[in-house]
């Protein structure tokens, strides 16, 4: 199915670098490696290289971004300080799956820079059981307009979806969610061109009560995810290198892929000579013999009293140096993603392991804390809304304000377990950092957490002492 209609030149831009960045990210880029590898050779020099089928195993840019996006590797923790919520709000985020999916799609936001996710506690559609329903859009189906006094926060986001039309069949249609007028707020189901589907809008009175928090302050029930605050509505082209970098890299291991065989199977020649007993094939070109390479091969001349000469070129290149080569670049271009190079480690010295780049565990917790600092504005938003609108439908009863979200941090690793239990140790022994905060650094997990644990442990003990 085609895609849907862009709304104006701007959006079609952003949307067609989304659109090439998500396909790198979920496996659809054979197209845009094939485009690649045409400006750098054409024709029958192109088709040495092999199918670009194969060339989609190396994959940069998606290497890079899925070991970036460790914020929901665990389930975060919701706190609030009224009693009961916290769980309560855990209950409800745990049977909708939704740090399942958020862990989907922060590659998304990371990769694309921005993306949608919709929340709603509504009657499930098969089920019929009131709950959480979570939905994630990638950035290149949705638009969105923002207040110039807020330009990074949508009033008006228009989700784009595929829905039956009267006839059955399916076509493109947009959800449109418009609070930029708090008054009468709206929403509706329009067209792909904008034109309201018949029946389908709720406003005023109506859509605040079912999208407002208790201050009677309308939302929209989703979010628009920022992989970094910028100020700006949308920043696709922030990380634009990597991917496009990414696709030289992979055409490149292909060309790699073209040396190893041509190295296995080098150019041979032969003048005033040919093979007793065979004949000659006519291609493109010069004559070709076809002969087993296993076989002894009796040559005689074709003009007698004058040398045969019998030879082969050399390969085209050195396997191990242009394959160094090209990991040297990749780690340049993983530098320049935001990762530094005491953070890099290489997986293995094998030639194989093409650009298998490793984080450290520290770069992967430097690079959770960075992700951290826009990702907890949006999830604590999305707490807050889930509250509401779970008041609102009697699901249950919380505060629609002061949510926030910790997140659980990456494990140690058998060599730093050992070191960094000493250091806390002697910390707690000095009374600088309490038992829990303890158990939360050395486990890497929020303090609710590392709380809940010690509170269940004393009370075990206490109930099984002998």
């Amino acid at each position: 199915m085609q895609t849907p209609k862009p709304p104006n030149s701007d959006t079609a831009n952003r949307w067609s670098e989304n659109r090439k960045r998500r396909r790198m990210l979920e496996g659809a880029w054979e197209g845009d490696l094939r485009r690649r590898i045409a400006t750098m050779v054409t024709g029958r020099r192109a088709a040495s290289w092999g199918d670009p089928a194969s060339g989609t195993s190396k994959n940069l840019a998606s290497s890079i971004i899925n070991k970036l996006s460790t914020l929901y590797d665990r389930p975060p923790s919701p706190l609030n300080e009224a009693e009961g919520a916290s769980e309560t709000m855990r209950g409800i985020l745990g049977n909708a799956g939704h740090w399942q999916l958020m862990q989907g799609f922060a590659p998304l936001v990371i990769g694309l820079r921005e993306g949608l996710v919709m929340v709603d506690v509504v009657a499930n559609p098969v089920s019929g059981v009131v709950e959480l329903l979570t939905r994630t859009t990638p950035a290149d189906l949705v638009h969105v307009e923002a207040h110039p006094d807020a330009p990074d926060v949508p009033y008006r986001v228009f989700e784009y979806r595929i829905r039956p039309d009267s006839k059955g069949e399916p076509v493109w249609s947009r959800d449109a969610w418009d609070i930029s007028d708090r008054e009468n707020p709206f929403f509706e189901i329009q067209d792909e061109d904008g034109k309201p589907w018949q029946g389908s809008r709720i406003e005023g009175e109506e859509y605040l009560a079912r999208w407002s928090y208790a201050s009677g302050v309308p939302f929209v029930p989703g979010e628009w995810f920022h992989a970094q605050r910028t100020g700006k509505l949308t920043d696709c082209l922030k990380g634009n290198e990597l991917f496009s970098g990414a696709l030289s890299v992979a055409a490149l291991w292909l060309y790699w892929q073209h040396i190893v065989v041509d190295c296995a199977f080098p150019q041979r020649y032969l003048s005033n000579g040919r093979p007793v007993g065979a004949a000659s094939h006519e291609g493109e070109g010069a004559p070709f013999l076809d002969m087993d390479p296993t076989s002894i091969l009796v040559v005689e001349p074709v003009e007698p009293g004058i040398g045969v000469i019998l030879g082969q070129f050399a390969a085209g290149g050195d396997p191990m140096v242009i394959g160094q080569s090209i990991r040297d670049w990749s780690s340049e271009l993983a530098t320049n993603s935001g990762i530094t190079p005491t953070d890099l480690e290489r997986a293995t010295g094998d030639a194989r392991s093409g650009f298998a780049i490793a984080l450290s565990q520290e770069g992967l917790r430097s690079a959770q804390r960075n992700w951290a600092m826009s990702f907890e504005r949006h999830d604590s938003s999305i707490l807050s809304k889930v509250a509401a609108m779970a008041t609102r439908s009697g699901l249950a009863d919380l505060p629609d304000t002061g949510w926030r979200v910790e997140y659980s941090g990456i494990p140690l690793s058998l060599s730093e377990r050992g070191q960094r239990l000493a250091e806390l140790e002697s910390l707690m022994n000095a009374n600088i950092i309490s038992r829990v905060q303890l158990l939360s650094e050395f486990e890497s997990i929020p303090l609710s957490e590392a709380r809940r644990r010690l509170e269940e442990s004393q009370t075990d003990i206490a109930r099984f002492r002998a």
